[in-house]
């Protein structure tokens, strides 16, 4: 490849005449073969104008663009001035690779230890196929008494081309260079051949590869493709994206992240690489969260890191994350040292080569947000729920990995594609006759899969269908969108399947959001569809606090299941109307309330809805001091809930035992039975029941004296609360942190965690529960008494601090 002249002098070559000659006759502009090449049109005036010298990369990309024959390919390529031969030694990077010595090890290995002699190392482009392969190489050197020689497909023009740097590469002498030929012509030493970037010429060179080492001698070869060879005795080991944490988008931030990827981006980022005066300076937990965010983000694929990293020299690592976050087009444009982007390296290059079904299929999966399925794919990218077409050109997506495989979720293999792939195929869907029906049918099936998984997240298979819907999350939230556009009963529909869902999840403010808008874009569907929606924005109002709201809600749902005469729906609203009334220290309406709901369960037959009950009966019971009916209660649910091996019903059953033993002097058994609760929460990730579980261990904990570890269980438990919205127990948390202070001789901290828990009272409009009066009144009392005349002050300064 020619050198480039000093900064300023064009290139002394007849490239950039050929270039244009083919561009005009082809009848494009600069700008049209740009977009067909994907490069920039800066880059296409740069090679016009003989300023810059291509990669072989672009030459492939220029040359697919401009649809040459072959005679017309060649000319272009040999326009270069300068062509060295094929340089064979492995190419040296300046950098340090991050994050793949087990890929590494397993390589060297496989070539040295054992009987393998081919490894294909396959996986998406930007992957670092080609580092692995070079540091493998280097590692496995002095194994190879005739050394390692390395061979950059891309960079030639041609099958003919290839066997010839084949030959060079193994210093084999012949005017036959087929692959007989090339494998008659071996010599029988030890050597280790790297072909890097196979896939433009991947039948040749597995002809080749197959011949060779059917010679049995001492040869060894690493291969990097985007797909396997599919040849003999090959051992294929897929270089997966770098692992990377995912961010918790609604949690804080924890401190900074070892991941690989982050790492990565850290060691390329310039920042980074910049002294500090004052030596090494730590991340801040902020800034480490958002490395994480933008690994995430760019899919732990080690190019886009790097690029992204490059783009810290103009932005803080905070400001690239969301600009990350809404779309990764900030790294797609070639910048001033990108002559190829991102997208080219990942897909674009590849694309042309696909076949029409291929391409097809793959502008299709990208109206999925995130996973999919065989099934999904057949019913919404295919002709039909049986499409055996569609999924035959998913494997064939696969094996080219344009497609990624992932876990498998309840038995069922799912897949993805990467982020740039998708945004790739999701520029050209708009531009297929039938991607309205596309998109209509995957807002439809996963309406229908929502409504599935509603008929059971009640009972054994609950927490195996949230699992579902937890994956299927980003394709979930998409549906309701479309539907909630162009489909508002199908959007209705959707809030009442997945109210338990959200509910058992934490995402309140995602379902009260979903049903709101969708009670508002559809004022006149049917009562049996407003009712459940209603009910639920009424349901996670309450769980937010928002008393006032959930009580006109839920009894515009009770008013509309009156009219239909659906008594479960009924029976909900009535529960739910209790706990509003709970909440706000009405107990006897609560009471009752939960009675009548117990009393049309039991005619129902519903042993469900019974334990649901009587464990709701239980709460009111404790909170109101009567600790004989609440052990009664909340011994029946248990028994009803571990008989249906309802896991959320155990969970609030042991809860109430838990306190109810507490609140009976019975500590040890109360430690039992709040860690058995607090274990199966965190195993069915039901996040209510791991905050008030830890906030009802850390009450039993300082009661045993064990103060830093209740200091911990209530922190845990605020910071779950908050994340929430369930600013009532959060009072009570704050009461308890104040009973923590005292004890550990803190009467000033103790006074303010009090006014925090008085502030958050007067914001929701909820008194205290009364069976927590005694042991707040008990820590008021002793703050006032040691802190004496500046009692008020404190108060007023904690007051204050809980407003920010």
């Amino acid at each position: 490849m020619a050198v480039k002249p000093p900064e300023g002098e064009p290139l002394i070559n007849s490239f950039s005449d050929e270039l244009r000659r083919l561009r005009k006759r082809a009848g494009l502009s600069q700008a049209t073969l740009a977009e067909r090449a994907g490069l920039s049109t800066e880059a296409i005036s740069l090679l016009e104008r003989g300023r810059r010298t291509p990669r072989p990369t672009t030459l492939r990309l220029l040359a697919l663009a401009l649809e040459l024959a072959d005679d017309d390919r060649a000319a272009l390529f040999g326009a270069l001035p300068g062509r060295l031969p094929p340089q064979h030694e492995l190419p040296r990077y300046g950098d340090l690779l991050v994050g793949r010595s087990a890929e590494i090890q397993h390589t060297v290995e496989v070539l040295t230890a054992g009987p393998g002699r081919l490894v294909t190392l396959t996986g998406p482009g930007g992957v670092g196929k080609s580092r692995v392969a070079v540091a493998a190489a280097g590692a496995a050197a002095e194994k190879f008494a005739a050394g390692v020689r390395w061979i950059h497909v891309m960079s030639q023009d041609s099958s003919e081309q290839l066997r010839a740097a084949m030959a060079t590469a193994l210093g084999i002498e012949a005017a036959d260079l087929s692959a007989e030929a090339l494998a008659g012509s071996l010599p029988d030493t030890e050597l280790l051949l790297v072909i890097d970037g196979a896939e433009p010429f991947l039948q040749t060179v597995g002809a080749i590869c197959e011949s060779l080492l059917g010679r049995g001698t001492g040869l060894r070869i690493i291969v990097t493709s985007r797909e396997r060879l599919h040849i003999a005795n090959e051992q294929a080991l897929v270089i997966a994206p770098l692992d990377c944490s995912r961010p918790e988008d609604d949690g804080p931030a924890t401190g900074p992240d070892d991941s690989p990827a982050s790492r990565l981006f850290l060691a390329r980022a310039p920042f980074s690489r910049q002294p500090a005066p004052s030596g090494p300076q730590a991340l801040s937990p902020a800034d480490a969260a958002a490395v994480a965010k933008i690994c995430h983000r760019v899919d732990g694929i080690p190019l886009a890191i790097e690029l992204a990293a490059a783009r810290t020299a103009l932005l803080t690592v905070g400001e690239l994350a969301v600009a990350l976050d809404k779309s990764l087009r900030y790294l797609y444009s070639p910048h001033a040292d990108d002559e190829v982007a991102l997208r080219d390296v990942m897909v674009a290059d590849s694309f042309p080569g696909l076949s029409r079904a291929e391409r097809t299929l793959l502008v299709r999966l990208s109206v999925f947000s995130n996973v999919f399925t065989q099934q999904s794919v057949a019913a919404v990218c295919g002709s039909g729920p049986a499409a055996p077409d569609a999924v035959d050109v998913l494997s064939l997506l696969v094996s080219k990995s344009l497609v990624l495989r992932g876990a498998d979720v309840d038995g069922a293999a799912t897949f993805r594609l990467l982020r740039v792939v998708r945004e790739y195929a999701a520029d050209r869907l708009d531009s297929d006759p039938v991607a309205p029906e596309v998109r209509r049918r995957h807002a439809h099936y996963f309406r229908d899969l929502s409504r599935r998984a509603a008929s059971h997240l009640v009972g054994p298979e609950k927490h195996t269908w949230a699992a579902v819907l937890d994956v299927e999350s980003d394709n979930i939230r998409r549906a309701f969108e479309w539907c909630h556009r162009h489909d508002p009963d199908s959007a209705l529909a959707m809030v009442g399947s997945l109210w338990r869902w959200w509910h058992l999840r934490g995402h309140y403010e995602q379902g009260r959001a979903s049903a709101t808008a969708a009670l508002r874009s559809a004022p006149r569907a049917p009562a049996q569809l407003r009712a459940p929606a209603l009910t639920t924005a009424g349901l996670l109002a309450l769980l937010q606090c928002n008393y006032e709201t959930a009580q006109t809600q839920i009894q515009r749902g009770l008013d509309l299941y009156s009219s239909v005469q659906d008594r479960a729906g009924v029976r909900w609203s009535l529960a739910l109307l209790g706990s509003v009334a709970l909440q706000r220290g009405e107990y006897t309406v609560a009471g009752q309330l939960h009675e009548q709901a117990l009393v049309l369960a039991n005619r129902a037959q519903d042993q469900h809805a019974v334990g649901v009950q009587l464990n709701a009966l239980a709460q009111v019971a404790w909170l109101r001091g009567n600790w004989a009916q609440a052990e009664d209660r909340a011994h029946r649910s248990l028994e009803i809930m571990s008989g249906l091996d309802d896991q959320q019903g155990i969970v609030w059953a042991l809860m109430n035992l838990g306190v109810t033993a507490r609140y009976r002097d019975d500590l040890a058994g109360s430690m039992v039975f709040l860690t058995h609760s607090l274990d199966r929460s965190r195993r069915i990730h039901y996040r209510e029941g791991v905050a008030w579980a830890l906030n009802q261990l850390g009450v039993a904990s300082r009661l045993q004296g064990s103060l830093a570890a209740a200091q911990a269980q209530q922190i845990s438990s605020l910071k779950e609360h908050d994340l929430l919205g369930n600013r009532w127990r959060m009072a009570s948390v704050h009461d308890e942190l104040a009973a923590v202070a005292l004890a550990a001789d803190d009467p000033e901290g103790a006074t303010a965690e009090l006014a925090r828990a008085e502030q958050l009272r007067r914001e929701i409009g909820a008194p205290l529960p009364a069976a927590e009066q005694a042991a707040r009144d008990q820590t008021l009392a002793q703050a006032r008494a040691q802190l004496g005349s500046t009692f008020p002050a404190l108060t007023l300064a904690g007051r204050a601090r809980s407003r920010h």
